[in-house]
């Protein structure tokens, strides 16, 4: 079992991954999540995720798949007062009142998928794992996913 740290898996830092998202998965410079964000009651000014988001994001159909293939994620299931404080702030409709919440970290999301996660984010410059992405030869500058639908200074469809 992985330690897990501020709701997140404790992981090696990548030096120049860090200088990208801080601690609380604010991104850096110029780049923006594709998904929505947000803080959760009583957890501080730490950045969220609905897990579902992320997970068809990044071609999963559903979050169940996407924590069991990438073990480096954290799921997070949300008690009824965060709940109904997400309702509140209209991030999640009334219908979900009954069902399982579950959210993960914006900052491990980054992590684990980089320039994947990244409103037309560029390979190995929008990365987390610069070093890792060298060394598998990814193309720097390349797009992470090239169907992601994005024109510059438009605004982007996070749903």
């Amino acid at each position: 079992m992985m330690n897990v740290e501020n709701d997140e898996v404790s992981l090696p830092e990548d030096p120049e991954g860090e200088t990208k998202v801080d601690k609380m998965g604010h991104l850096q410079g110029d780049r923006e999540y594709r998904c929505r964000t947000f803080t959760v009651l009583g957890r501080g000014q730490r950045l969220y995720m609905l897990s579902t988001e992320p997970a068809r994001c990044v071609g999963f159909r559903d979050s169940y798949l996407f924590f069991t293939k990438h073990k480096r994620l954290y799921k997070i299931i949300i008690d009824d007062d965060e709940k109904r404080d997400l309702i509140d702030r209209e991030l999640i409709p009334h219908s979900y009142k009954g069902r399982a919440i579950g959210i993960v970290t914006a900052r491990s999301v980054f992590r684990e998928f980089g320039a994947q996660i990244i409103v037309g984010g560029k390979r190995v410059y929008d990365d987390y794992e610069v070093a890792k992405a060298r060394a598998d030869n990814v193309v720097a500058g390349e797009l992470a996913d090239p169907n992601d639908v994005f024109k510059a200074g438009e605004p982007y469809n996070k749903n």
